[in-house]
């Protein structure tokens, strides 16, 4: 009777210690707010973020819970650097392409030539953020947190009435192209009007005929349908853009020891997890973007000669981006030369020995 006593005494006093552990729990627990520019529909991007937030929740027993705002919900696409900073938003996607004056440094990790390989890109970053100190210091300069980065793959060009295979096919279009593209233009006098447009836009200008063609990404064209509203589609294998996901550095420090830790573990788990499903997502694109029963897109996939093309007309701009990147920052040339060495001493090792996923070697 008197160990049933003991027994019974010491599982109200577990039951207790629960529950106390729990109501602290709740009482601490915070949602915070992500921003985010794309549909919620199915995507590498989408569900790697998804399975990111429940495992922040998840690891921290409930105390933080991130809620998605899609389609530039909560904050535009370029005031996103401005959104975060200020606390408008505790996290969210920032495209350094669209803000070089206040990133600088992170601005140079996409490029316009060079690897189109998501994974090669990202893991080269990664080793010159960790080398060069001028990067981190750039993102507390922002009010930023680092939460992860990843890269959407190399530009493909969609068009309406022909595919763009050299800058000669222009002839007069009107096509969104990047600042890179743009500069090129301007320099090797491309005949093209450039119309400027973030991403959610390109579909109503190509519906509406103010585009006739759009640098996008492979990985964009199902989630903004831009299949729907365009025929032609021109793979460069050159250069790629990198995103970055941060949080308000206010955000940041008001979290506890345990929440930053959970944070901070997740940071290489999501970069490897989006690098696997970007690059799966792209061999499985193309396949259902020909295949589409409504509305199949035509591929065509530059060759190494048709690649020099672009890559020589391209770099005059990739190096006026590196001298205006060093208006800002010193470090820019440097920090550049490093990150093109990086890609190649990564790349080099993913052709000998696969990508870190097992039963994946490189295309």
């Amino acid at each position: 009777m008197r160990n049933a006593r003991r027994s019974l005494q010491g599982g109200l006093i577990a039951i207790a210690a629960c529950a106390l552990t729990l109501a602290a729990t709740a009482a601490h627990a915070r949602t915070l707010s992500f921003s985010s520019a794309t549909p919620p529909v199915r995507s590498a991007e989408n569900d790697v973020l998804n399975w990111w937030a429940d495992e922040v929740k998840r690891r921290t027993n409930g105390s933080l819970t991130i809620k998605i705002y899609h389609m530039q919900a909560l904050a535009k696409l370029k005031d996103a650097v401005e959104a975060v900073s200020t606390g408008v938003a505790d996290i969210a996607y920032v495209v350094p392409a669209y803000s070089q004056a206040k990133l600088p440094l992170w601005y140079l990790s996409s490029t316009a030539i060079g690897t189109g390989d998501q994974y090669v890109a990202v893991e080269a970053w990664r080793r010159v953020r960790e080398r060069f100190p001028a990067v981190v210091a750039e993102e507390r300069k922002n009010n930023f947190q680092y939460i992860g980065h990843y890269s959407i793959g190399p530009s493909v060009l969609v068009s309406r009435t022909r595919p763009y295979l050299s800058p000669a096919d222009f002839k007069g279009d009107k096509v969104r192209l990047s600042s890179r593209y743009l500069r090129a233009a301007k320099v090797n006098d491309w005949k093209v009007t450039s119309v400027q447009l973030v991403m959610p836009e390109i579909y109503t200008g190509l519906e509406r005929g103010t585009l006739d063609g759009a640098l996008t990404y492979l990985t964009q064209i199902l989630q903004y349908r831009h299949n729907e509203v365009s025929k032609f589609v021109v793979e460069t294998n050159s250069g790629q853009q990198t995103n970055l996901l941060v949080m308000n550095l206010r955000t940041w420090n008001s979290l506890t020891d345990r929440e930053r830790a959970v944070l901070t573990e997740l940071q290489p788990l999501y970069r490897e997890r989006i690098a696997q499903a970007s690059l799966k997502e792209s061999r499985e694109m193309q396949q259902r973007l020909q295949a589409d029963s409504k509305h199949p897109l035509k591929f065509t996939t530059l060759d190494d000669a048709q690649r020099r093309v672009w890559e020589s007309e391209l770099r005059e701009s990739e190096e006026y981006d590196i001298k205006q990147s060093e208006r800002w920052a010193p470090q820019a040339a440097a920090i550049y030369a490093a990150y093109r060495e990086e890609q190649q001493k990564v790349a080099v090792d993913v052709k000998a020995h696969g990508y870190p996923w097992a039963g994946v070697s490189a295309q």
